[in-house]
C-alpha cells in the first residue's frame, strides 16, 4: 500500500507539473504565433465569460497583459495609444521579433517607439501595403482617448498580410457598414458583429474583451467563426409586406412594395432632415463658439453642444409635426405623400416606355457587375431591387440623350422664361492658408 500510494503521489505531481509547463492545447499547427508564457493563473474576471479562451490566447502569445495579476478587465476600454502598441507588437511578433520595443527617449511618450516602428513600415513601403499607417500624428491629441472598433480594424488591416485574412464566410453587406477592411475581417471569421444581423457598431468604444477576441482569432485560426448573418428585409420591417407585392399600378407599371418602401422612407427622411437642420439658422449666434477647435471635438454635434451648454433641446423643439400645415398650406405628411407619388410616377413612366430608349449591351454588363458593389448602399433590399435601381439610372441617361433639346430649342425656352444662356468663369484658389490670406495669391 505504501509503494502504491507513493507511486500515485508521484504520478499526480508529474501531471500537475506538465499541466503548468506544457503548451496549451490551442497551440497547434496553423497558429501564427507560438506560446511564449504559460497561463498559470487565469484572470478571475474572465473565467466562464465569452472571451475566456481569447484572453488566454493573447496572454500566452504576449499580445496583451492583464490590468493586474488577478484582473483582465474585459469590459474596460483601450486607448488609441494602447492599440497602436498592440498593433506594432503583433506585426513584430508575426515577423519573428519578440514584440518588445526600445524605451522612449527623453521627453517622448511611452508609446512613441511603437508608433515610430509603424511609421517606419510605411516610409519603407514601396507597394502601398502599409498606406493606412501614413499618419499617426493624431496620437498627439488622442493618445489617451478610448478608441473605437473602426480604429482597431484599420490599424490591424494595415499590418496583416492577405494570407492572414483567408475568407471562410461569404458576407456581402452589413446593416451599418460597407468598409472593405471591416468586411474582410467578417469574412475571415475574426468579427461576428454585435447581434444576429452582424451589426458592426464601428464607432462604439473598443473593449479589452473585444480586442482579445479579434487578436486571438487572428493568431489562432481554429478560433475563427463561420457564420451567416440573419437576413434583414426592409420592406417586411416597414410595411409588413413581401418585397415583390404590388401596392399600386401607374401607367401600366406594377409598383412593388420594395420600391414604395424605399421611396416613401426617403421622403420621410427628407422632411425630418429639413426640420432638424433649422436649428442651425435659429441658433446661429452660437455657431462660432461651437466651431472653436477647443470645443468642437468635445461634442458629437451642434445639437449636443446646445443641450449641454444652454439647455436647448433642439430634437424636441424642431421635431416634425406631421399634420401641421406650413405657410403654403401643406403638412409634412401631405408633402411625403405627394413627393412619393410623383417619384413613383416618374419611375413607372420610365420603365413603361423603356423600349423607346433601350439599354445597350455595355449598360447591361455594368448593371450585372454593379450588384455586389451596391450591396452596402442598399442593405435590406433584394438583388432584383438593386438591379432595377441601376436599370432606371441607365434608362434615364438614354432618355436624356434621345430627347435632349437642341441649342435653339433650349435658347427659345430660356427666352420665354426671361433667361438667357451664358458662361460663368470661376477662378480657383490654392487651399493652403497663409497669414496674408490665400497662399500664393494677393488679395486682389
Amino acid at each position: 500500500m505504501m509503494k502504491k500510494s507513493r507511486l500515485s503521489a508521484l504520478l499526480l505531481a508529474l501531471t500537475m507539473t506538465l499541466s503548468l509547463t506544457a503548451p496549451a492545447a490551442a497551440y497547434r499547427a496553423g497558429n501564427l504565433l507560438p506560446q511564449v508564457k504559460p497561463y498559470e493563473r487565469p484572470f478571475a474576471d474572465t473565467q466562464g465569460r465569452w472571451c475566456a479562451d481569447a484572453v488566454q490566447t493573447v496572454y500566452e502569445t504576449g499580445l496583451m497583459e492583464g490590468k493586474s495579476a488577478q484582473s483582465f478587465d474585459p469590459n474596460g476600454t483601450l486607448t488609441c495609444a494602447q492599440i497602436t502598441v498592440i498593433t506594432a507588437r503583433l506585426h513584430e511578433l508575426l515577423n519573428g521579433g519578440d514584440g518588445k520595443f526600445d524605451a522612449p527617449g527623453d521627453g517622448e511618450a511611452w508609446y512613441q517607439p511603437a508608433a515610430d516602428y509603424l511609421v517606419d513600415l510605411w516610409m519603407q513601403d514601396t507597394t502601398g501595403e502599409y498606406d493606412l499607417l501614413g499618419d499617426l500624428d493624431f496620437l498627439e491629441d488622442t493618445a489617451n482617448t478610448p478608441c473605437d472598433r473602426y480604429d482597431f480594424v484599420w490599424l490591424l488591416s494595415a499590418v496583416l498580410p492577405d494570407s492572414a485574412l483567408t475568407p471562410i464566410n461569404a458576407i456581402q453587406a452589413l446593416p451599418d457598414c460597407g468598409d472593405e477592411d471591416v468586411l474582410a475581417f467578417y469574412n475571415a471569421g475574426i468579427l461576428t458583429g454585435t447581434d444576429s444581423l452582424g451589426t458592426f457598431h464601428g464607432f462604439d468604444s473598443l473593449t479589452r474583451g473585444q480586442a482579445a477576441a479579434m487578436l486571438a482569432r487572428i493568431v489562432d485560426p481554429s478560433q475563427r467563426v463561420r457564420f451567416t448573418p440573419e437576413e434583414f428585409c426592409f420592406t417586411r420591417e416597414l410595411l409588413g409586406l413581401e418585397p415583390e407585392t404590388t401596392v399600386l399600378t401607374i401607367d401600366g407599371y406594377d409598383v412593388s412594395a420594395e420600391l414604395y418602401a424605399y421611396t416613401v422612407s426617403g421622403n420621410i427622411q427628407s422632411q425630418m432632415l429639413a426640420a432638424s437642420f433649422k436649428y442651425y439658422d435659429v441658433y446661429a449666434q452660437y455657431l462660432d463658439e461651437y466651431f472653436d477647435d477647443e470645443v468642437f471635438y468635445e461634442y458629437d454635434d451642434f445639437a449636443a453642444y446646445l443641450l449641454e451648454k444652454y439647455g436647448i433641446d433642439v430634437e424636441q423643439e424642431f421635431a416634425v409635426q406631421w399634420d401641421k400645415p406650413d405657410e403654403g398650406g401643406m403638412s409634412p405628411a401631405q408633402k411625403v405623400t405627394e413627393d412619393t407619388l410623383d417619384a413613383l410616377t416618374e419611375v413607372s413612366m420610365l420603365f413603361t416606355h423603356a423600349s423607346a430608349y433601350p439599354l445597350t449591351a455595355a449598360q447591361k454588363a455594368d448593371i450585372a457587375a454593379g450588384v455586389a458593389e451596391d450591396r452596402a448602399d442598399y442593405y435590406g433590399y433584394t438583388e432584383e431591387f438593386i438591379i432595377a435601381g441601376r436599370t432606371s439610372e441607365a434608362l434615364l441617361e438614354n432618355a436624356g440623350k434621345k430627347y435632349a433639346p437642341s441649342r435653339s430649342q433650349l435658347s427659345g425656352y430660356l427666352a420665354d422664361n426671361g433667361c438667357f444662356y451664358g458662361r460663368c468663369i470661376s477662378i480657383g484658389y490654392d487651399t493652403e492658408d497663409s497669414e496674408d490670406g490665400w497662399y500664393g495669391r494677393t488679395e486682389a
